[in-house]
């Protein structure tokens, strides 16, 4: 029996309509199905499906986030540490476990989730032949031009922004009350951003290599003013005695030296 025209054309946009809907929909606790990590002894790993541009003009299609949790108990906690990886561009599956040891004493109680942020590790990792040459400092900018050529119109899905909603939309999916968020680097600066537009989900934030939402020091002069209490503490209680007496002292002797001013 022929199928009415009609019929079929509803038939033939089902797949679409359905990935609009799920796209579109928040997702509720306990929307993703995890597994045993095949890798990471206690871990169990997932994929979370978020647009690649969310918003208004968007690119349209969808990245699969691949996401790995410890749970603190045998159910879900209300709170979870999420562990932001540094760059952009590492991926932090691979150091999971680094990152378990790192923020251990926070994980008594909560979850830690660890997932790839969007173009890194197994969360459709982006690769440039543009970038994988040699060149000097002056083939740099072509090279970023290129690269931007080579990834195409979607490369508008990977920024920071889309970094924080995929943070929300985890939180979403798993259904975390609130998250503590532990950032490395470049991972602060998403921690911070997302602080600032969800400061209702934030339980706490742990940041190690702080950048700010603005971006680095042109000159890194926080960075200088911190060197001599860093040395200070981490040569405390004769820690250093073997190498130095006077670490502080002994950088300056060195910085003169090479200005040529010994």
């Amino acid at each position: 029996m022929a199928v009415p025209r009609r019929l079929s054309q509803l038939t033939s946009l089902a797949p679409a309509v359905a990935l609009a809907l799920a796209l579109a929909q928040p997702a509720g606790a306990g929307a993703l199905g995890f597994a045993p990590c095949a890798s990471r002894d206690g871990f169990s790993c997932s994929t979370l499906t978020v647009p690649l541009v969310r918003g208004p003009g968007g690119a349209g299609g969808a990245l699969a986030v691949h996401v790995e949790r410890l749970q603190a108990g045998a159910a879900p906690s209300e709170t979870a540490v999420v562990a932001l990886a540094g760059g952009p561009g590492q991926a932090a599956s691979p150091i999971a476990g680094e990152l378990r040891s790192a923020i251990g004493p926070a994980l008594a109680g909560r979850d830690l989730i660890v997932f790839d942020q969007r173009g890194t590790g197994s969360s459709g990792a982006l690769s440039c032949p543009a970038l994988e040459g040699e060149g000097g400092i002056a083939s740099i900018g072509r090279a970023f031009e290129r690269c931007a050529l080579q990834i195409g119109p979607n490369r508008g899905g990977y920024t920071t922004q889309e970094s924080v909603a995929d943070v929300e939309a985890l939180r979403q999916a798993l259904g975390y009350r609130k998250l503590v968020l532990f950032g490395v680097s470049y991972g602060t600066k998403v921690a911070l951003e997302y602080a600032e537009r969800y400061p209702q989900h934030v339980e706490a934030l742990v940041l190690d290599s702080t950048e700010t939402p603005e971006g680095p020091e042109a000159f890194h002069v926080s960075t200088f003013r911190a060197m001599t209490p860093a040395l200070r503490e981490l040569c405390s209680r004769d820690a250093c005695a073997g190498v130095s007496r006077n670490p502080t002292a002994d950088v300056a002797r060195l910085v003169r030296r090479l200005a040529g001013g010994a």
